[in-house]
């Protein structure tokens, strides 16, 4: 059964979805754009059974406000709202973080926050880097411009492209929001991540959520704090295991080179797919959520884990 819940963050209500095993360690779902909380619906079941479930929509999305304005969706407004989630769900524990896209990007701000082990346990991040990590990282091989150090940030920028289209006025919105919305979505996401339409479950409100989600494209480049360019990088004391698609067309793995230089135990699990990880490889996402969870509580180690980590760098 799930439960409804609404957690207040200044003048906007988050939607809290709640279900699965009240005694179990708290695992809190993050989603991105054009998402709402359904877009966890194939990994919750493998879940439930042992862990406390907390989903919820992002502001803009679901049953969430969407707060007016161009400024009213950034990446600090959306971390600002997890601890707020978080701080109203478990307030004495913390809770184990599993993320997509822009709900990873945001739940980056929260575990390089300075409140960040009293809040998170673990933290696996899917297919959304830390945009200061990635411009550390990207500005690191610019001071030292070989062939391939110019080449792979500039491939970076290249995936991202699609994002100064989502950032002008009028028109994404007419192309993205017109006519069957969820439909033509639907059909786009089978065709490029290769698995039925069935497995794809977007929100009632789609075709409003498509239009107001953009908003984060128009302020992340204009805010230095956001833009990869100039955002800053900061470490984390939180055990994060970062997994991307191998045929992710906006996020290259290339982007993780330097996250050793971030966080004390970080790991990386490379899949075969693509962006939409959550619709594709549900199992494995459950999977190796779960396997982290075991690691850092003391429960199990995992051989995987053990292979995959990446090394301190000096």
């Amino acid at each position: 059964m799930v439960t409804r819940h609404t957690v207040r963050n200044g003048d906007v209500d988050i939607a809290v979805f709640e279900e699965g095993n009240p005694d179990g360690e708290t695992v809190l779902l993050l989603h991105g754009w054009p998402d709402s909380h359904e877009l966890w619906h194939n990994v919750v079941p493998m879940l439930t059974d042992r862990f406390r479930v907390i989903r919820v929509d992002n502001r803009g999305h679901g049953e969430s406000t969407a707060p007016p304005g161009s400024h009213a969706i950034t990446v600090a407004k959306l971390a600002a709202d997890h601890e707020a989630v978080i701080d109203a769900i478990s307030p004495d524990r913390p809770v184990h973080i599993l993320a997509h896209d822009w709900g990873s990007i945001s739940a980056w701000e929260v575990v390089t926050g300075p409140d960040a082990t009293r809040r998170v346990a673990s933290f696996t991040s899917v297919s959304g880097p830390s945009l200061g990590h990635a411009g550390a990282w990207a500005r690191s091989r610019l001071r030292r411009p070989t062939p391939r150090n110019i080449a792979l940030p500039l491939a970076a920028i290249g995936s991202f492209a699609y994002s100064i289209f989502f950032s002008l006025p009028v028109l994404p919105a007419f192309v993205l929001g017109r006519g069957d919305a969820a439909g033509r979505w639907k059909r786009f996401l089978s065709t490029v991540e290769r698995i039925p339409i069935d497995q794809i479950h977007l929100g009632p409100n789609f075709r409003h959520d498509i239009v107001s989600g953009l908003r984060i494209y128009r302020r992340v480049l204009l805010d230095r704090r956001t833009n990869p360019l100039t955002a800053q990088g900061m470490s984390t004391k939180i055990p994060v295991q970062i997994i991307v698609g191998t045929r992710d067309p906006a996020v290259r793995q290339s982007l993780y080179a330097d996250e050793a230089r971030w966080a004390d135990r970080v790991w990386f699990r490379v899949v075969k797919g693509g962006h939409w990880l959550p619709f594709s490889h549900p199992e494995l996402l459950a999977n190796a959520a779960i396997e982290l969870i075991d690691e850092v509580t003391g429960a199990a180690t995992s051989s995987t884990l053990e292979r995959i980590r990446l090394a301190a760098q000096a």
